[in-house]
């Protein structure tokens, strides 16, 4: 049999707690000039989404088009909070969104410092915007509902754009 230099085979050996599927290892691409330049797994598709330069503008804009949402959801439900105008919506939903731009960049939080860190932004901006109050006369668990109507819708809205956008 004649060596034929079309013909490349390779046998890659994974170890530890990875992800087997054929179509991420036929995804894997073996170099031409396999012995002198080493085989590297690549990333698995779809695991780090960026938008180049702009992913900060474009996360920021969606975090806050959601949290809009959420907020004008649990004041038309009435669960507890008071807008006075439609301007403190997006007022908010921009500085919440800020918040949760900044959670992103710093790696130490999981999923339950990621959920309380906007109820307590919410809770101190209670203080802080007159027009966006919570409104404690209806009972403490239907304002903490309202609050986590605001974090659900985001948060639910925000992985089902990125379950869209992946695919």
């Amino acid at each position: 049999m004649q060596p034929s230099n079309n013909i490349r085979v390779g046998c890659v050996y994974v170890a530890g707690q990875t992800e087997r599927s054929p179509k991420l290892l036929a995804a894997d691409i073996i170099p031409n000039n396999w012995p002198r330049e080493h085989y590297q797994p690549r990333a698995k598709p779809g695991s780090n989404i960026s938008f180049g330069f702009y992913t900060n503008i474009i996360n920021l804009g969606l975090y806050a088009i959601f949290y809009a949402i959420g907020i004008a959801i649990a004041s038309k439900l009435n669960l507890g909070i008071k807008i006075n105008h439609t301007q403190t919506i997006y007022l908010v939903a921009v500085i919440l969104a800020m918040v949760q731009l900044l959670r992103g960049k710093l790696p130490v939080f999981n999923l339950i410092a990621s959920t309380m860190l906007p109820i307590l932004a919410v809770l101190s901006l209670n203080m802080v915007i007159k027009d966006f109050k919570l409104d404690r006369s209806y009972g403490y668990p239907l304002v903490a509902a309202g609050i986590l109507v605001i974090v659900a819708v985001q948060f639910s809205l925000y992985g089902l754009f990125l379950k869209l956008v992946i695919r």
